[in-house]
């Protein structure tokens, strides 16, 4: 008698041999060590420890203590880094088997980040000064010198950014789209955090006390990133649960000056003003850690229709596996409720509103939850699974009652990290997305697009690294026509002096337009807003050259 197996047992089966092929490894060693203050001796809990050209790394205890295990035998490259602190890479590294390596890195204060490691250029962590894209990086510290009360006051500080209203512009290439989408894509830790009906961020959905630090991507960026990254990419990365228990309490007030004319003085009375407190408590309990934070804004605002209540909780959670699994989980929940200034009521009273307006009150009710797992298969090969849902509801918009409904995006992205040379890295993955939103203004739709990339850094000299990529999505509104969209990459860093550094990239974006774009029929005192259901995705290159050169420690110039 004949049995056969069923077909997606065979594929599975074969998926799993596959998947454990790249973790057949029959010796290793052990890299161990740790990191101190150069000054102090005391030692940096938090601080992040990579082996170069492999798919590596960990992170100190409370200790400073840091241990990797399942290295293969050879010479490894070393980097030891951390916000405040200058990084510091050790070369010819041996690993030999059954054996244990130790290291002790001592790290230099410094106020100013010049070399941070970003993850937006290759999806991967890297330095910035060998990226082959431009990019900005807001540090905790300089979050902390600024002050500010939301992400917007934040990023301000960049160079190339600035902000219309509550959209964002980089390099000028994103113009003014009035609640119909941004051309620039925000990541919370990797993760699209946009609403999935009109395109439009919540600037508010954090306290800044839980950043660790902001990249700015200048130029399109969908090659890796997908949808919306037409004129750059914003990745806001959270603080990681600290070793040992630390409580953070932050307190800010704020007076607005009064205005300049005694005419315009709307209020009789000068009362503008804000507070925020924030709180935040995190700790290590062995292979577990916990970030819990918590905020409140209170602002009047220095205009009629100016003032807002805004509420901030979020958490985040990790677990490390005995193996070197790592998994992730992120939930932010805000609760904002502000006026909606959309027109002055005339040229001689700019602070105020025309009395028919008086109710144009916004409420915005959002929860952002990811979870990602960590596998590191090999120190060749390792796979990284995210999943996410941001619920985005609005309310009470211009005044016109409860007459939206929450709108759902949901996404899942399996991405794969490949060193078959320790020169050679290959970032590929798979990223899926389903958007839905409803209201009585532009019924009920649902979209979705499915994209698949592929990126290839080659480092062809110790001194010169080249990389190639390729993205193709597809979008479609259900029960609408599909669009099909490529996005090539390719840029070159070189670093002819170890104190200068010359990047060049081409590439591509774009974006495709959001459900209110296509279908929202509504009128707005004097605007008149008619639906477009034909309008089809936009797109864009972006051309860059760069330098950055280095003249003393403290001191260098980025063009």
């Amino acid at each position: 008698m004949k049995t056969s197996v069923p077909k997606n047992k065979v594929f599975l089966q074969i998926l799993f041999c596959f998947l454990l092929l790249p973790t057949v490894s029959y010796t290793s060693g052990i890299l161990k060590g740790k990191i101190v203050d150069a000054t102090t001796a005391e030692p940096l809990p938090a601080a992040n420890v990579q082996i170069l050209g492999t798919t590596k790394g960990a992170s100190t205890d409370a200790d400073g203590n840091f241990n990797i295990k399942k290295l293969l035998p050879g010479l490894y490259t070393v980097r030891a880094s951390m916000i405040g602190y200058r990084t510091e890479t050790l070369s010819e590294v041996r690993i030999r088997d059954g054996e244990t390596t130790e290291l002790e890195f001592r790290l230099v204060e410094t106020a100013i980040e010049f070399d941070p490691i970003v993850v937006l250029a290759g999806k991967s962590r890297q330095r910035l000064d060998q990226a082959a894209v431009s990019i900005s990086v807001v540090t905790s510290k300089d979050i902390e010198r600024r002050n500010p009360t939301n992400l917007i006051e934040a990023l301000e500080a960049a160079p190339g950014v600035h902000f219309i209203g509550n959209q964002i512009n980089i390099r000028g290439s994103t113009g003014y789209t009035f609640g119909a989408g941004n051309k620039v894509l925000l990541l919370l830790d990797g993760v699209p955090v946009y609403a999935s009906d009109t395109g439009e961020f919540n600037w508010d959905m954090l306290p800044p006390l839980d950043i660790e630090q902001i990249e700015v991507l200048k130029g399109a960026g969908s090659t890796l990133w997908g949808a919306s990254a037409l004129g750059g990419v914003v990745n806001v990365i959270t603080k990681n649960p600290s070793p040992e228990g630390k409580l953070l309490f932050s307190w800010s007030a704020g007076k607005y000056d009064e205005p300049y004319y005694d005419e315009w003085n709307w209020s009789g009375q000068n009362q503008s003003h804000y507070t925020r407190e924030d709180v935040s408590f995190s700790k290590q309990f062995g292979s577990l850690g916990m970030r819990i934070s918590a905020g409140r804004l209170m602002s009047t605002g220095y205009r009629e229709l100016g003032d807002m209540k805004q509420y901030n909780l979020t958490a985040k959670f990790d677990y490390r596996f005995p193996n070197s699994i790592k998994w992730t989980g992120y939930v932010a929940y805000s609760d904002i409720h502000k006026g909606f200034f959309v027109q002055w009521k005339g040229q001689n009273d700019p602070y105020e509103v025309d009395e028919s307006n008086l109710d144009n009150y916004a409420d915005t009710d959002q929860i952002t939850i990811y979870t990602k797992v960590a596998i590191p298969f090999s120190s060749r090969f390792a796979l990284n699974i995210r999943g996410s849902l941001v619920r985005t509801l609005m309310g009470n918009q211009f005044g016109s009652g409860n007459d939206f409904n929450p709108a759902m995006g949901q996404g899942f992205e399996i991405q794969a990290d490949y060193i078959p040379h320790i020169n050679h890295t290959i970032t590929s993955g798979i990223q899926f997305q389903h958007d839905a939103g409803s209201t009585k203004y532009f019924g009920d739709h649902t979209g979705s697009f499915i994209g698949l990339y592929l990126q290839d850094e080659w480092r062809m000299r110790h001194n010169l690294r080249m990389t190639t990529g390729l993205r193709y999505d597809r979008y479609q509104l259900i029960g609408d026509a599909r669009e099909d969209l490529f996005s090539p990459r390719f840029g070159v860093n070189w670093q002819p002096w170890t104190t200068t550094s010359v990047r060049a990239s081409v590439g591509s974006g774009f974006r495709a337009a959001t459900i209110v774009e296509r279908f929202l029929e509504l009128s707005v005192m004097n605007f008149k807003i008619k639906s477009n259901p034909d309008i089809k995705a936009e797109s864009s290159w972006a051309f860059d050259v760069g330098l950055r050169q280095y003249i003393t420690k403290n001191w260098n110039v980025d063009v």
